[in-house]
């Protein structure tokens, strides 16, 4: 018997094929599956395609499948739910996987577990990587931002998270964007000089801030000023004012969506109580962020906060989710060390797929192929200026 649990975002799709004990049997991965984003249908076959693959790899296990568990990103908006939930209904391979099931109860004449199939917002999965299915708050801080929470009964509320335009307080977005102000700010003699000039230029190979212009104002624009993000970290350890300037906008910014949640969704329990995890990208820098989120808690009256760093990635917790939707009793422990194991299995096999994400620091192969990939663009639009004049 065994559950898959699917994590789906702006930058990828990763799937788990996983055994009621918490074994881990197969994963999968595929390209980004935010529900917003420019192509719903691409996001949706994303998904399929992780779905199809785990269930195919189950069907030549003989591992029977008890249901599905995805946590996917902007999936709260509009019809996008029922869209999902209608694609998914009509793969083949799924059908096939109740009609089977339905033929062994007509067989055996003994009722079978229906299988199920439960799409949720992608912050639920963040949640419950570091809460393991128990209530809390999570405070997302990846390419994009949001403050979620589920109280004990299970009701929700959400601070942020209304995407780049209107929000996206404390992302990598936020922090490049930050970031590239700075920058020209500097340019403009009107702002203090920053490594971040030195550190950017060098991100992509240019010879001067002007050369930026025409590689942010694209249809990736969002992604592209988000990777700059880690330009900002690595100033920010050197100490560098304007960085750490950013980074700590950053965090108070955090910290009162933090505060504003706990006062929403549990007014009545001490903050000590409720955990609060720390998913995304940005946080693999957590030391630069946590001081700056617990002054604003405590200058706020939140004189305690309890943060969680997961130990599994959020794609164990859409396995935790689906594991708790069958009932079954699983030990935290397995998860743990099933996560861990996942997650040095998934950043071997995909970290050279993420070179405009923020998610992990670029090794330097990732490095050299973004400077490549921006020196081009950016020869194009020399190109381009040049046919014009």
């Amino acid at each position: 018997m065994a559950v898959i649990g699917v994590d789906g975002g702006g930058t990828k799709t990763v799937g788990v094929l996983c055994a009621l004990s918490g074994e881990v049997l197969a994963y999968c991965a595929a390209g980004p599956s935010n529900m917003n984003g420019p192509d719903r249908n691409h996001a949706m076959e994303q998904v399929g395609a992780v779905v199809r693959r785990l269930l195919q790899y189950a069907e030549r296990s003989a591992v029977q499948v008890q249901g599905v568990f995805a946590g996917i990103a902007g999936i709260e908006q509009g019809d996008n739910r029922d869209e999902l939930y209608r694609y998914l209904g009509e793969l083949d391979d799924l059908r096939r996987l109740i009609e089977l099931r339905e033929l062994s109860e007509l067989r055996e004449r003994i009722p079978a577990r229906p299988i199920f199939i439960v799409i949720d917002n992608d912050a639920v999965t963040a949640l419950y990587a570091g809460t393991y299915g128990q209530h809390g708050i999570v405070q997302i801080a990846g390419t994009g931002s949001v403050t979620y929470g589920i109280d004990e009964s299970g009701a929700r509320a959400r601070v942020g998270g209304w995407g780049y335009l209107l929000g996206d307080e404390g992302s990598g977005y936020a922090l490049g964007r930050e970031a590239l102000a700075a920058i020209f700010a500097a340019l403009d003699g009107i702002g203090p000089p920053t490594a971040l000039t030195d550190m950017c230029l060098r991100a992509g190979d240019w010879l001067h801030v002007r050369e930026i212009i025409p590689f942010i104002y694209d249809h990736a624009a969002r992604l592209r000023i988000a990777s700059f993000a880690p330009c900002v970290l690595e100033a920010a350890e050197r100490h560098d004012e304007v960085a750490l300037g950013i980074v700590r906008h950053a965090g108070e910014q955090m910290g009162r969506s933090i505060v504003g949640l706990r006062r929403k969704l549990f007014p009545q329990q001490p903050v000590l109580s409720i955990p609060v995890v720390l998913a995304g990208g940005l946080f693999n820098c957590a030391h630069l962020f946590v001081p700056h989120i617990e002054r604003v808690c405590k200058e706020l009256g939140e004189l305690h906060v309890h943060f969680v760093i997961p130990a599994i990635p959020p794609v164990g917790g859409a396995v935790v989710a689906a594991l708790l939707q069958t009932g079954t009793t699983f030990q935290k422990s397995t998860v743990v060390q099933q996560g861990e194991r996942l997650s040095e299995q998934l950043n071997e096999q995909l970290g050279e797929q993420q070179s405009e994400q923020i998610s992990e620091r670029l090794d330097e192969q990732m490095k050299v192929r973004l400077s490549q990939q921006l020196s081009e663009d950016s020869l194009a639009a020399k190109r381009l200026t040049t046919d014009g004049m």
